[in-house]
């Protein structure tokens, strides 16, 4: 390897140590409520789309965060000695890869398209990261950030394929895979990336849009070839039938909402009231598109002779800038018609997000092919952004279930773990499991029902020698052990 391999390696390895510093020691992900223990212990039996289930599409997430538990029980455990810590390692490990991925891709692209020296891609590579921490930025306590999310399960669930069709679009760009492409399986690159495909469309219909968005502009924009675009219509095609999968599923019946009342005006306003609030974050991101964007239209409009990076970067704006149109009009009738308020959450915007950070940093990378001289300021604005994002006077919120301190929810899940190995030791067959008193409800977030996914997880992971049955009783005493309201 070469000096520029080894630095690329270096920069990929600095984004992903740092990552899983941040979700281990600095906002960790933590086994803690009804979600996390069943979306842990119960993989999905075929990891294919399944007519009429009740999430049919969701290969992805339910094949990938049910193997964290066996990585966390037979091969991180033996060395830490608790299942909680292990599984929280495990799960950080994958999230900071898919980020280190992430952004190294996003460098490739930009280095490519805009012949940046390898020192400044990747110094706009942190800063593009760096965003992702500052955007939601309004206080000093709480504040969100595109990576967090609701508790663990949401991270495979939401985060994670976000994550991976984000990465393909990144991948396609770089690689300038184009609609003609013909796929030949006798070939392992073509294996994969059909592999990698279809986990992106088979990963969470709030999120596979982010990639087919940017498919579906790519068919558009040469749309007078359509007959040659054979790779681009079938995968149009299979997202397609996907969605059928996911319209005619157990979880969008229970939404059956008629097309005449869906809230599209209150689920179009949260998005919109996304950019509206006072937000520190969102007028640094604003003033960083106004002076970018300003700029690179400036010298664009200035160059009489335009060359192959002036029709690059002018086609990739606009496909970019369709992209997020067709991404918003997408997710304002998905979200209208799951009638929540998913819209507006950061997990799930994060694909507009990238969309908008794409065209700013885009434009940046301009600026700086036309105007070399200006690379001297990017040391200066990367250290800006950098001293921003890890401003300890600003904490950032924890993604538990209702932001209980990660530490607390460890020692619970800890607490819950002793109780039904104490129990297996007596020799039980059954038994009463004390979890905190949740709501009035179901008791949540430690469910009524969440004793039979305890059981599985223990069993299968060989915490425990043979299933036990569990029955859930709240106990306001572990409320006031653990200082929970």
């Amino acid at each position: 390897m070469d000096k520029r391999s080894w630095g690329e390696l270096a920069f990929v390895l600095l984004v992903f140590l740092v990552m899983l510093a941040f979700f281990t020691e600095v906002h960790p992900m933590v086994l803690y409520d009804g979600d996390d223990w069943n979306g842990l212990s119960k993989q999905r039996n075929i990891a294919f789309p399944k007519w009429h289930d009740h999430n049919p599409i969701k290969v992805l997430p339910e094949s990938l965060m049910p193997l964290t538990a066996p990585l966390a029980a037979y091969f991180v455990m033996p060395f830490l000695g608790d299942f909680v810590s292990s599984v929280t390692l495990v799960s950080a490990v994958i999230l900071s890869a898919f980020i280190a991925l992430y952004v190294h891709l996003f460098r490739k692209v930009m280095e490519k398209r805009f012949s940046l020296e390898t020192w400044a891609s990747c110094l706009l590579a942190l800063m593009f990261l760096a965003f992702h921490f500052l955007v939601f930025r309004h206080g000093d306590y709480n504040n969100h950030y595109l990576f967090d999310t609701l508790n663990l399960t949401s991270y495979f669930h939401y985060t994670i394929p976000a994550l991976w069709n984000i990465s393909l679009v990144l991948f396609f760009l770089w690689r300038e895979i184009p609609g003609t492409r013909r796929i030949e399986g006798r070939r392992w690159q073509d294996c994969l990336l059909v592999f990698v495909l279809y986990l992106a469309i088979c990963s969470s219909v709030l999120h596979n849009i982010i990639f087919m968005a940017y498919i579906s502009v790519g068919f558009f924009w040469r749309i007078r070839q359509w007959r040659e675009q054979r790779f681009y219509i079938g995968i149009l095609v299979a997202w397609f039938v996907i969605l059928l999968f996911e319209g005619l599923g157990g979880r969008a019946g229970q939404m059956d909402i008629p097309l005449t009342e869906l809230p599209v005006g209150q689920a179009f306003y949260s998005l919109v009231h996304v950019f509206f609030q006072n937000n520190k974050g969102i007028l640094m991101m604003l003033a960083f598109a106004v002076i970018f964007l300003g700029s690179s239209l400036a010298i664009y409009w200035r160059r009489r002779e335009k060359d192959a990076v002036d029709a690059a970067w002018r086609e990739g704006q606009l496909k970019f800038l369709a992209c997020a149109v067709i991404w918003s009009s997408y997710e304002v009738l998905v979200c209208a018609k799951a009638g929540g308020g998913y819209i507006d959450w950061p997990e799930v915007t994060i694909g507009l997000f990238f969309y908008l950070f794409f065209l700013m940093f885009s434009a940046a990378a301009y600026v700086f092919h036309r105007k070399p001289g200006a690379l001297v300021l990017l040391p200066i604005l990367a250290f800006i952004i950098s001293c921003r994002t890890i401003n300890a006077q600003q904490s950032l919120v924890e993604s538990t279930m209702g932001h209980v301190p990660p530490a607390i929810c460890a020692e619970i899940s800890r607490d819950i773990i002793t109780q039904v190995q104490t129990a297996e030791a007596g020799g039980a067959r059954s038994m009463e499991l004390h979890v905190p008193k949740g709501d009035d409800r179901d008791n949540w977030p430690h469910p009524n029902y969440m004793g039979e996914a305890v059981s599985r997880l223990l069993y299968g992971q060989g915490l425990i020698p043979y299933p036990i049955g569990i029955k859930i009783v709240p106990d306001e005493e572990m409320n006031e052990r653990y200082g929970l309201r």
